[in-house]
């Protein structure tokens, strides 16, 4: 026998609209993050969901600054039409969040950034030279590749591709120090004649360089085709200093592949498990 009792129908409610009041700040040390990804050509081995399969994940020694990657487009420069500067989001050495904006340099590589990055999960154009008169114009004139300052590894796109998406497109998050980070949706889209088989994997405490903590599988979803869209009812934690990533793979040839993570993020009580 069920019965449904006023508070009960008042708590639906209220969860029904937790997301307008995370969104509003209504909740204090509690906020949202939009994880999208996009990969134009998974393959048949698995491959993180973002532009050019790229995820770095450096020791904390090897952290480094960064800097926008030389041969773009003459456009994006800090005077020109296109993207002026851009700005990145990640983590550094001692696993605290940071931000820092690049002037972009045209057809040159920019300068580095001052702080060094063991992290990167965003990037984004903040400023363009020219006013956007519709939604297809006033954005960067091409792509725009992050990369460590040795040149030796890209970190990092923002991909023009017809269209300037003027934002990154990567399913990697990394959770920074005094925070927890709870899953609560994940929604996939496939070419709907492909079958993509996904994994949502993790890496718990990365500053940890004594006793190294595997990567683990903490969702499988198997043959997926066409859109896929999955609320946890348990959103499950992750805690301070936690790499979380969707990979994916084709069951046969190649498939492009678009995904997205919701995450509610707490500041506030412990951040390290109990």
């Amino acid at each position: 026998m069920s019965h449904t009792t006023k508070y009960s129908q008042y708590t639906k409610r209220y969860l029904d609209h937790r997301g307008a009041l995370v969104s509003g700040h209504e909740l204090e040390g509690i906020e949202t993050t939009f994880k999208f990804g996009h990969n134009d050509s998974i393959g048949q081995t698995y491959a993180v969901v973002s532009e050019g399969g790229l995820c770095r994940l450096p020791l904390p020694a090897n952290a480094t600054t960064l800097r926008i990657k030389a041969g773009g487009d003459a456009a994006d420069d800090a005077a020109g039409a296109g993207a002026r500067s851009i700005l990145l989001q990640g983590i550094d050495e001692t696993g605290a969040d940071i931000q820092e904006v690049l002037v972009t340099n045209g057809v040159d590589a920019s300068l580095s950034t001052v702080q060094t990055f063991m992290r990167l999960y965003r990037s984004l154009v903040i400023e363009t030279g020219t006013y956007a008169t519709d939604f297809l114009t006033g954005g960067q004139a091409a792509t725009i590749t992050i990369e460590n300052t040795a040149g030796t590894a890209d970190w990092m796109m923002i991909r023009y591709n017809g269209f300037a998406d003027c934002q990154s497109q990567s399913n990697c998050f990394s959770v920074g120090t005094g925070k927890r980070a709870y899953l609560s949706a994940i929604n996939i889209f496939v070419d709907s004649v492909k079958s993509v088989d996904f994994l949502l994997v993790f890496r718990a405490n990365f500053m940890n360089v004594s006793a190294f903590q595997p990567v683990r599988v903490g969702s499988e979803l198997n043959g997926v085709s066409g859109a896929f869209n999955f609320a946890f009812p348990e959103p499950p934690r992750f805690y301070e200093h936690t790499d979380i990533a969707l990979v994916a793979k084709v069951t046969a040839g190649s498939a492009a592949v678009s995904a997205n993570m919701v995450f509610i993020t707490n500041s506030n009580g412990p951040a390290d498990p109990p």
